[in-house]
């Protein structure tokens, strides 16, 4: 009996043990679940959280994005794309995509996704580019497209970001027309300053021509009433060894007059001629750089005759340009007008010098006087439109702009201009070697 309660106490005891120790593990395990549960709740929380941030960051885009399954139906809808197709996100998830689309592209969308899904062949999938969209109320407009694609719990899905473009597209259509108007009236503004060159230049000819024609009209009335008095001599018989000597005399003198002012006149016409025609023409020409530089500056002797002023032409002679003669005679000219306007004061003896030599660039032509040149201010303007020192003299600020134009767009080439007050300016031309040809001598 003594035994008995004994092994009954000792059986107790490890029942109570076991009890115990039974405890300690449910309590050990139940901290463990409160932890693992408040673990998975702060979890849910900050997925909560960020699946919100997510939300609230697509809905702040100002770009539509949506995101369609593989069949096309839309499975989430932004706020912009509410704005901008006019659906409710209720309205539109769930629909299929081609709700947003012309009929004519949505007919063939189902194929579309169907035939990527079997052959993987992509059309707009990480292609960006422009389509026609349709809104709720069926009115179309254009967007730009991007589509990727994701993989979700093992499902293809897509997401398109879409933006509407129709206000781009409308200011580029504006500035397009506008870049037209400003190209047709930059080119109506060099027309009519061709033609106002034009018409000086056949002003001051036409007043050139008339002293050595008039010379020669001169002489040849003079010739004539001596030679009408010498036949009046003859009829009578008292024509003279002596009278018959001073007509001769006469007649050499008024013979070389006569050739010498027909000559002048006739090159007048003829330099006349050619820059006038070439600044008429468009049409591109082979001819020789220094003959061609004198016929102009032959051109603008009205005007340079009226002063003291020396141009000088420095380069080989046998250097040719294949390019646009017109342009280059309104280059020319553009730059001894504006030396003869700015540069110098009434009275002055200034120079003007015009050289040229062939460099890898091409042809470079430097042009340069020694007047007043002109200040910083006003030299890092020089090429604007319609910029001028002599807005109440007439100028009307569009012939350094002109040249500039002429230069960079007709010829190809480049200008740049330095200048120091007081110690004239400066004009470097590069005409590139497409238009160059030299010959050697």
């Amino acid at each position: 009996t003594v035994l008995d309660i004994t092994e009954r106490h000792r059986a107790e005891q490890e029942v109570r043990n076991l009890n115990a120790n039974l405890e300690s593990r449910v309590e050990e395990r139940t901290r463990e679940l409160q932890i693992e549960i408040s673990e998975r709740e702060a979890a849910q929380e900050k997925l909560r959280e960020t699946e919100a941030k997510t939300r609230q960051l697509i809905n702040s885009a100002v770009d539509g994005i949506i995101t369609i399954d593989a069949q096309g139906i839309i499975l989430t809808y932004n706020r912009a794309a509410e704005e901008m197709f006019g659906y409710s996100v209720i309205e539109a998830v769930g629909t299929n995509i081609k709700s947003l689309m012309p009929k004519n592209v949505a007919q063939h969308h189902d194929e579309y996704l169907d035939n990527y899904r079997r052959t993987g062949n992509a059309k707009i999938i990480g292609i960006g580019r422009e389509v026609v969209a349709r809104r709720k109320d069926g009115s179309t407009f254009l967007m730009d497209l991007s589509v990727s694609q994701f993989e979700h719990d093992d499902h293809t899905n897509f997401v398109g970001i879409v933006r509407d473009i129709t206000e781009r597209k409308q200011a580029e259509y504006e500035l397009q027309s506008t870049l037209e108007l400003l190209q047709n009236t930059q080119a109506e503004l060099i027309q009519t300053e061709k033609m106002a060159s034009l018409g000086g230049l056949v002003a001051g000819i036409s007043h050139e021509i008339n002293t050595p024609v008039g010379v020669g009209v001169t002489a040849a009335s003079h010739l004539k009433e001596r030679a009408d008095a010498l036949a009046k001599l003859f009829r009578s018989g008292g024509m003279k060894k002596r009278d018959f000597e001073e007509f001769l005399n006469v007649t050499a003198q008024s013979t070389e007059i006569i050739a010498a002012n027909l000559d002048r006149a006739s090159d007048l016409i003829r330099s006349f001629k050619q820059v006038a025609v070439d600044q008429s023409s468009e049409e591109m020409r082979r001819f020789g750089l220094r003959e061609y530089l004198d016929e102009v500056l032959l051109s603008l002797r009205p005007h340079l005759k009226k002063t003291a002023h020396t141009v000088t032409i420095e380069g080989d002679p046998v250097i040719e340009l294949e390019s646009y003669p017109g342009a280059l005679s309104q280059i020319v000219t553009n730059l001894v007008m504006n030396s003869l306007t700015h540069a110098f004061d009434q009275g002055d003896a200034g120079n003007i010098l015009i050289s040229f030599e062939r460099s890898n660039r091409g042809i470079e032509l430097l042009y340069a006087d020694d007047g007043k040149g002109v200040p910083p201010d006003i030299l890092e303007k020089i090429f604007d439109p319609f910029f001028t020192t002599r807005r109440g003299s007439g100028g009307s600020g569009l012939g350094m702009h002109i040249l500039y134009n002429l230069i960079t767009q007709k010829l190809g080439g480049g200008v740049t201009c330095k200048s120091i007050p007081g110690e004239g300016i400066e004009f470097a031309i590069t005409i590139p070697d497409k238009y160059a040809k030299g010959e050697a001598a």
